[in-house]
């Protein structure tokens, strides 16, 4: 069955890590609450040795969550529990799998998830510029991302804040309309160390290239693209994104860090109401990319 198609109804609980909260639920993961349970919008568990539902509100949900817990403890069907009853309440979400392939096993629950991996289904190229966002801020959030993701200094910081904008001022000259990829960023590089420039310059595209050359081998016919998907439509459904197969912690990160910031500058754009819930990110296995124990 591909990751995308609707499964046939005697698919539809055969997931094999599908998680328990479904079992005997049609429409919702927990029943409606009683006067007896604990108040609510979504529930996320059954409260240790009783039949009462834990519930939260909506508005708990716009500020930042953490969920902690030993091996086993229950983090992800936590997440799972949200997840479900978000789109019960028609909320979309955006889920990053960063250690395990979780998400998907929700597929028989909600047919129009939509499971996204790299180069496969999910392309995206991070130097076009967000809708409604003007190319020269979104250059610099990009730029800006990239350094701090990578750990690129002062001196070689500069170097990319100069060296992006001359490249998409040149594409657009060449090409009007079009976007430089990262593979053109890649080859601009190259292109330059092999000319007469100053030692020091050398120095910066050497260590700007050091992190370029890996994102465009390891995510390469993602990052092959002018436009990529639009992922301003995505944020109307429900969202799998798998990083799995990317073995790098700081690639997972830089490609998530930059979609996350694409996002918000696009809804930036958007009208929205102080403390509306319009959308929730989760990320399983964020300690993977975090680190254990950082504060």
């Amino acid at each position: 069955m591909r990751e995308n198609s609707s499964p046939r109804e005697h698919e539809l609980y055969q997931y094999k890590y599908l998680p328990s909260v479904l079992q005997g639920y049609a429409n919702q993961a927990f029943k409606e609450a009683s006067s007896r349970q604990v108040d609510g919008d979504i529930g996320i568990g059954y409260i240790k040795n009783t039949r009462m539902v834990f519930r939260l509100y909506l508005k708990e949900l716009v500020q930042h969550v953490c969920i902690v817990g030993r091996s086993g403890a229950g983090k992800t069907n936590t997440i799972r529990s949200l997840q479900i009853e978000l789109h019960r309440l028609g909320i979309p979400f955006m889920a990053f799998d960063l250690a395990k392939v979780g998400t998907r096993y929700l597929k028989g629950y909600m047919p129009e998830l939509l499971i996204l991996r790299p180069g496969i289904e999910f392309f995206f190229n991070p130097l076009k510029n967000p809708p409604g966002v003007s190319p020269k801020e979104w250059r610099m959030s990009f730029c800006e991302v990239t350094s701090e993701i990578f750990d690129i200094r002062t001196a070689s910081k500069l170097y990319l804040d100069d060296l992006v904008p001359s490249l998409c001022d040149r594409c657009e000259e060449e090409n009007p309309g079009s976007c430089p990829t990262m593979h053109d960023l890649k080859d601009e590089l190259k292109r330059r160390r092999k000319g007469r420039v100053p030692r020091n310059e050398i120095g910066y595209i050497n260590v700007i290239l050091n992190k370029v050359n890996p994102l465009c081998d390891v995510l390469y016919h993602c990052l092959n693209v002018h436009n990529g998907i639009p992922i301003e439509e995505l944020l109307a459904h429900p969202v799998g994104v798998e990083l799995v197969g990317i073995k790098s912690s700081e690639i997972q990160m830089w490609i998530m860090s930059l979609i996350l910031a694409w996002i918000t500058s696009y809804r930036e754009t958007q009208e929205m109401q102080f403390g509306e819930l319009r959308h929730v990110f989760f990320f399983d296995e964020a300690a993977k990319v975090l680190g254990k124990g950082d504060s």
